[in-house]
C-alpha cells in the first residue's frame, strides 16, 4: 500500500528536529500493517500515542509553513531535544538552553491556556513567583517567556523520573518508609509554597518528581493559583485531577484555602502505599461524587503491614472537613518525621544487658581467719610435735 503523504509527513519530521529518524522509519512500517487492517488514525496521531511526537509539534506539522517548520525544534533560547512527557496544560521538553550551555526542562503550554488572555497572564505572573522560589524540594524556576506564538516555561531538569514511575516499576507496592520520606520532602516544598503564598492545586504522584539521590521535589507549581482567589466557580471548570481533588475544591468553596493540598498530598499517599487512589470510578464525576460522600477506605485494608501511625495520619489528610483535617504542610512534616523516629526505633536491635559486677575478691587466709582455730593443722602444714604436758609431781 503507497503511504506517499506519510513518507513525506515523516521527512518533514525529521527535517524539523522533532522526531527520530530510526524511530519514525520503523513506526511507519508498522503503522503501514495497521493501515492494511483498516486503521482509521492518522500516522501522525499514532506517532503521538507512541510517544514519539507531541500534539504541539504535530499540529505545527500539519498546519505550520516550511518557514516555521525549520524553527519548530527552538523556541527562545531553548533548543528541543526530546520529549518528556505530555498532559492537559501542555508538553514538556528535555531541552538545551544555548546561551549557558546546560539541559533544562521546558513546558511549553497548550493552546487551551495560550489562547486566555486572563489565565495566560496569571500562569506568567505565578511562573515567576514560582522562579523566586529557591528550595531544595521545589523545581527551580528559569525563565518564562514566548516565541512563535508559543509560550514556556523553563525549568530545573529533574533526571530521576516521578513518584509516579517509581510506584509503576515497584508493580504498585512501595515500602512505607520510602513513601513518608516522599511526602516529607513534598510537604517540606508545599511549605515554602504556601508561605509565598502559593496554591498547588494539581498535586499528584506525577508531579512529584525525584533526583537520582532519592530527593523529592515539587514540580508544576507554574499552574499553581495565588492563595486567596476561589479555585473554581460553583459548577465550574477546574484543573485538578479527579482523583486526588478536595471536596471543597469540586464545590467551588475552597476559597484559595492551602488545606486543599493537604488533602490531595493524603490521595496521593494513599496511591503510593496502595499501588491506587482512594477513590476509582469509571468516570471523572463518579470520582469525585465518592470525594465528596463516600467514606475514605481504610489504607491497612489494602496494606495490613502499615503502621497504625501512618494509617492515622492518612485519615486526618484525607478528612472531607477542611476543620477535621491536618492543618498544615508543617504538621504533616513534624507528624511524619515522628513515625520515621518510632519505625527507626522499633527496628533498632535490643541494647546489651548492663555488665556483671565482678565477684568480690577473695582474702587470703591467715591463721586467725575463717574457720582456722589457733592450733589448727592448715593443709600442706608439717604437723606439728605436740609435747604432752608435764604432771605434777
Amino acid at each position: 500500500m503507497a503511504l506517499e503523504s506519510e513518507a513525506l509527513f515523516l521527512r518533514r519530521a525529521v527535517r524539523a528536529g522533532v522526531l527520530d529518524v530510526d524511530k519514525g522509519t520503523a513506526a511507519l512500517y508498522v503503522y503501514s500493517q495497521l493501515k492494511q487492517m483498516g486503521a482509521q488514525f492518522t500516522f501522525g496521531q499514532f506517532l503521538v500515542e507512541r510517544g514519539l511526537l507531541s500534539n504541539i509539534a504535530l499540529s505545527a506539522l500539519e498546519g505550520g509553513s516550511q518557514t516555521q517548520l525549520k524553527k519548530v525544534d527552538t523556541v527562545g533560547d531553548f533548543q528541543l531535544i526530546e520529549l518528556i512527557g505530555e498532559g492537559q496544560n501542555g508538553a514538556v521538553f528535555r531541552a538545551l538552553q544555548k546561551s549557558l550551555n546546560r539541559h533544562v526542562a521546558l513546558k511549553i503550554l497548550n493552546s487551551a491556556i495560550s489562547n486566555d488572555p486572563a489565565a495566560l497572564e496569571q500562569f506568567q505572573r505565578e511562573a515567576r513567583a514560582t522562579a523566586k522560589l529557591n528550595h531544595p524540594n521545589v523545581v527551580q524556576g528559569i525563565d518564562v517567556g514566548s516565541d512563535q506564538g508559543l509560550h514556556y516555561f523553563a525549568m530545573e531538569l529533574i533526571d530521576g523520573g516521578s513518584a509516579r514511575t517509581l510506584l509503576d516499576s515497584a508493580d504498585g507496592m512501595l515500602e512505607e518508609n520510602g513513601c513518608l520520606n516522599i511526602i516529607r520532602d513534598a510537604a517540606e516544598g508545599l511549605k515554602a509554597a504556601h508561605a509565598a503564598g502559593l496554591l498547588h492545586r494539581d498535586l499528584k504522584p506525577d508531579n512529584i518528581l525525584l533526583t537520582q539521590e532519592g530527593e523529592a521535589k515539587l514540580a508544576d507549581l507554574g499552574i499553581s493559583q495565588k492563595l486567596g482567589k476561589a479555585s473554581t466557580e460553583p459548577g465550574g471548570e477546574f484543573w485538578a485531577s479527579p482523583p486526588y481533588v478536595a471536596p471543597e475544591v469540586i464545590q467551588g468553596v475552597a476559597d484559595g484555602d492551602p488545606r486543599s493540598d493537604i488533602y490531595s498530598l493524603g490521595a496521593t499517599l494513599f496511591e503510593l502505599l496502595a499501588g491506587r487512589p482512594p477513590f476509582i470510578g469509571d468516570t471523572p464525576e463518579d470520582i469525585m461524587h465518592q470525594h465528596l460522600h463516600a467514606e475514605v477506605p481504610d489504607i491497612q485494608s489494602f496494606r495490613p503491614d502499615v503502621t497504625v501511625q501512618t494509617a492515622s495520619l492518612l485519615k486526618r489528610m484525607l478528612a472531607k472537613d477542611v476543620n477535621e483535617r491536618v492543618p498544615s504542610a508543617q504538621t504533616v512534616v513534624d507528624a511524619v518525621k515522628r513515625i520515621l523516629a518510632l519505625k527507626t526505633q522499633a527496628a533498632a536491635p535490643p541494647p546489651p544487658p548492663p555488665p556483671q559486677p565482678p565477684p568480690p575478691a577473695r582474702r587470703p587466709l591467715t591463721p586467725h581467719s575463717g574457720n582456722v582455730r589457733p592450733g589448727m593443722q592448715r593443709p600442706g602444714q608439717r604437723p606439728m610435735n605436740r609435747q604432752k604436758p608435764r604432771g605434777r609431781r
